[in-house]
């Protein structure tokens, strides 16, 4: 009896997988596509069965990640238990303990990986902006948000949390600077959100 035929679906995962492994480790040009199928144990040929370029698999990368994140970004916003001041915090905290920990801080400066960030930073502003913009209406209505303009200003807020990379990149080994930044940065969010001093906390006192 032949063996059973792997559902496509779970191929195509596969392949996103082997993929964002292989190019958080090398850089999306020094990848080829027969290293990728050989990650997933396929035929070269194989590969065009499922995506017609790296391009291709390239993007379906970029969308896996944007939408985990987007699904997890909309449980959040959802919550009925958490005021939006705790969301913020939360959220706010996460990403920036997601960057100072990361083995991607220099990702975005490697050669060929400029164009792959660029295209996560724009999916990711399409799905995350009008979310973010949710919970800073939600803490207009509870009185702890004074935003006039919640989208535009989680646009700008936005802007700042995507050059963390730089933020990291260069106070790294430097903790007093990276104190410095990061308590900058909470009064920034406290100004931009009309909140009180001290609203949002990254570093310890």
């Amino acid at each position: 009896m032949g063996r059973k035929a792997m559902d496509p679906e779970v191929r195509r995962q596969q392949f996103i997988k082997a993929a964002e492994e292989l190019f958080r480790k090398k850089g999306y040009d020094n990848v080829t596509m027969s290293e990728i199928a050989d990650k997933v144990g396929v035929s070269h040929g194989a590969y065009f069965y499922y995506y017609k370029s790296k391009e291709e698999l390239m993007r379906a990368v970029i969308v896996n990640t944007v939408r985990d994140n987007e699904l997890g970004l909309k449980a959040m916003v959802a919550d009925p238990k958490k005021t939006a001041q705790e969301k913020m915090q939360l959220l706010f905290a996460m990403t920036i303990d997601a960057y100072a920990g990361s083995d991607m801080v220099e990702f975005p400066y490697g050669y060929g990986n400029a164009t792959v960030f660029r295209e996560y930073i724009l999916m990711s502003r399409e799905a995350n902006i009008p979310l973010l913009a949710e919970i800073v209406r939600q803490g207009n209505r509870e009185g702890s948000f004074d935003v006039e303009y919640p989208e535009d200003t989680i646009e700008y807020i936005f802007f700042v949390f995507e050059n963390l990379y730089d933020v990291v990149r260069v106070t790294h080994g430097n903790e007093v600077l990276f104190d410095r930044k990061m308590r900058a940065l909470e009064t920034l969010l406290c100004r931009a959100l009309g909140t009180g001093k001290g609203t949002f906390r990254f570093v310890s006192r």
